[in-house]
């Protein structure tokens, strides 16, 4: 079973790339919305994966073994999470950061996406994007492995379209969903759930079963000639997608930047592209390999760090994204790299 696509590790590292530089430069001119773009590329990258690695499973076992699925994340996701968590309470003592009980707790158990008062706090601010995809583990493997395809694509299709067109709507105040008080109060709060990356990682989701099924629109893609032909697709979202060109439309945008990206992810299964080499350098590998110990450190050394002011030393950039590769590197070769050896034990072979 195919468990390394190719390009993915290097749009991992894209995608970190572009988080780093939407924290770094947080609330400035030059932040561009990169942030949130880095995350979206991950929940696309996410739904495809997780997709793809169960069909197979289900096609070459005839069943999806749930128990060492759930093991298989706890252990790539958990200890690191569980590692920055402990950090980050003695920081919080050591700084006085004021971070409360319940923030630790709605981050450990995964529902940082939920309207809590403290929704706002930044040390753990980028757990609400785990949390939406820990959600998607917890209970789109059990559709997969209880459902037959076709059911399981229609509720993804159903999803994708659902999702967008009422946080639309919300967002357009239709009065439809503005003049009782309880439809507003629930239209905010599924959007609020489900309107910041489930639509994307279904978008994932759906290519994945897409290209299980040898969809004739993905034997069309992978057909597609030309050197540049997904670089020039990844610019188009990028100006698609970037609020700086005017041609941003909340929810809809979003909608069809996940699109492309999932399109490109499957047009570079087959290699070849100046944009495949560029993903599969030995250094965006490397970093796309990383990427998920970044993603979870970079919250202490990029925006509002601990320890800001001490010192002009620990207020420098560069020697906080030289802390950030230091400890990224260490959780990776310490922590993470042992839980992936036992992990393995999970895998049916």
């Amino acid at each position: 079973m195919v468990k390394r696509l190719p390009s993915l590790d290097g749009l991992r590292a894209l995608s970190i790339f572009f988080v780093l530089w939407g924290h770094l430069f947080f609330q400035t001119s030059l932040d561009l919305e990169l942030g949130s773009i880095g995350v979206q590329v991950f929940f696309v990258i996410s739904g495809f994966l997780i997709t793809w690695l169960l069909l197979q499973e289900k096609s070459g076992f005839g069943t999806i073994n749930l128990r060492y699925f759930y093991f298989r994340r706890a252990l790539r996701i958990l200890p690191l999470v569980i590692l920055f968590l402990l950090t980050l309470s003695i920081l919080n003592k050591a700084f006085d950061l004021g971070i409360k009980p319940g923030t630790f707790m709605a981050s450990l158990f995964f529902v940082r996406n939920f309207p809590f008062p403290d929704r706002g706090e930044w040390h753990t601010g980028h757990f609400w994007s785990l949390a939406v995809e820990e959600q998607f583990y917890l209970a789109f493997p059990f559709l997969i492995s209880r459902l037959n395809l076709a059911w399981y694509k229609r509720i993804v299709l159903a999803l994708i379209v659902l999702i967008p067109t009422i946080c639309l709507c919300f967002h357009a105040n239709i009065p439809a969903l503005m003049e009782d008080g309880v439809i507003h109060r629930l239209a905010w709060l599924f959007c609020k759930l489900f309107g910041e990356g489930t639509a994307l990682i279904m978008v994932g989701s759906l290519l994945a079963i897409l290209k299980f099924e040898g969809s004739p629109f993905v034997n069309w893609l992978e057909r597609l000639k030309g050197r540049y032909l997904s670089l020039l697709i990844f610019i188009a979202a990028m100006i698609l997608r970037l609020p700086a060109f005017g041609l941003y439309r909340p929810d809809v945008s979003d909608l069809v930047f996940g699109f492309f990206v999932g399109c490109i992810i499957l047009m570079e299964l087959k290699g070849g592209s100046f944009f495949s080499v560029l993903m599969n350098t030995r250094f965006m590998v490397l970093i796309g390999t990383y990427s998920y110990g970044i993603y979870v450190w970079q919250q202490l050394f990029t925006h509002q760090q601990p320890w800001h002011g001490i010192s002009p030393l620990t207020d420098s950039m560069l020697v906080n994204m030289i802390a950030l590769g230091v400890v990224s590197f260490l959780s990776y070769e310490y922590v993470e790299k042992g839980c992936l050896r036992y992990k393995d034990r999970f895998n049916r072979h």
